[in-house]
């Protein structure tokens, strides 16, 4: 099962890019993760990992 938001990210995305390691462990020991989930890449192509290294930049608001 692949469960994946509007934006493609996996509940592993979310886990990295927040740094709750706490989650991350739930998400990685699940018996149902596979190695596709853990190398899942979004609608821009980025994985879990590049998203824990930073590869992911928030959306940012002009006042204008």
């Amino acid at each position: 099962m692949s469960l994946k938001d509007v934006r493609g990210w996996t509940p592993l995305h979310e886990a990295a890019r927040t740094d709750n390691w706490t989650v991350l462990g739930i998400v990685i020991e699940f018996d149902q993760l596979g190695p596709l989930e853990v190398d899942a890449r979004d609608h821009e192509g980025r994985t879990p990992l590049a998203v824990a290294a930073g590869a992911y930049t928030r959306p940012r608001f002009s006042s204008t």
